[in-house]
């Protein structure tokens, strides 16, 4: 019951992150640069507290030899993710951008927990859980059925968004069982969420470097302070994620 009360925790700062980056977003120039800053400042977040944990940041890639290469490749997942909700925000609010990603996260979680997949532990899709997964499509329904739609969402939700929204929940879900398994081969979640981050970073600072991806910024009203260390929601919800699935399993964690 911890494990869940640490996720819904994890969660709630989610939609917070997502908010601020919106925020953030023309002050910036894009998406792109908003998540570089968010990644960047998770990252710095992440070393510090391995420095202050562990004494180094060097990391004992002893313990992962044998295992495959995705394992590595947490961070670029977590990228499609952000960059999607940055997408979604603007165009369907802030309970649209969680609603869809949700949907995918747990349809993914049950098939990795199902299928074993990314080599986590296998749990097999029963009744029950196959009915929790319904009634959150039904939930899904439901609220977004209610909202009233922008000129925006008429353009958009009729199909493209909740696709969009799923498939990179779905992103989401896939991340934090290859975060999991890395924090399982290093032995400490912490750095598992560091290495996630820095390769979101590194990934991001490529594309912002793209001749096409480079914008103005939208205004030079200022913005406070605090939307600039959104990262840390984002570095708090990606390591929790990652320790939480990796002792319940990927599916409990994402639907909490």
């Amino acid at each position: 019951m911890g494990y869940v009360l640490l996720g819904i925790l994890a969660g709630i700062g989610l939609p917070v992150q997502t908010s601020v980056n919106n925020r953030l977003k023309p002050r910036v120039g894009g998406p792109e640069r908003t998540s570089l800053i968010s990644f960047f400042v998770g990252s710095v977040f992440l070393l510090l507290w391995v420095l202050i944990t562990e004494g180094t940041a060097r990391l004992p890639f002893d313990r992962t030899a044998g295992y495959p290469f995705w394992i590595w490749t947490g961070g670029a997942f977590g990228v499609c993710f952000l960059l999607g909700n940055l997408f979604l925000i603007s165009r369907v609010g802030s309970a649209n951008t969680v609603i869809y990603p949700v949907v995918g996260q747990i349809i993914m979680g049950l098939l990795v927990d199902h299928f074993g997949w990314f080599m986590a532990d296998v749990q097999k899709l029963t009744i029950l859980r196959a009915l929790g997964g319904t009634l959150v499509l039904v939930g899904m329904l439901v609220i977004t059925g209610t909202g009233k739609e922008t000129g925006s969402e008429k353009k958009f939700v009729s199909w493209q968004v909740p696709v969009i929204g799923i498939g990179i929940g779905m992103l989401s879900a896939a991340q934090t069982a290859i975060n999991a398994r890395l924090g399982a081969a290093l032995d400490n979640p912490v750095q598992a969420a560091l290495v996630s981050f820095s390769v979101g970073a590194i990934l991001l600072l490529f594309i912002c470097l793209l001749p096409g991806v480079r914008k103005q910024p939208a205004g030079k009203e200022p913005v406070p302070v605090w939307t600039w260390f959104s990262g840390v929601l984002g570095a708090f919800f990606v390591l929790t994620n990652l320790y939480v699935a990796g002792r319940i399993g990927t599916g409990i964690a994402v639907v909490a």
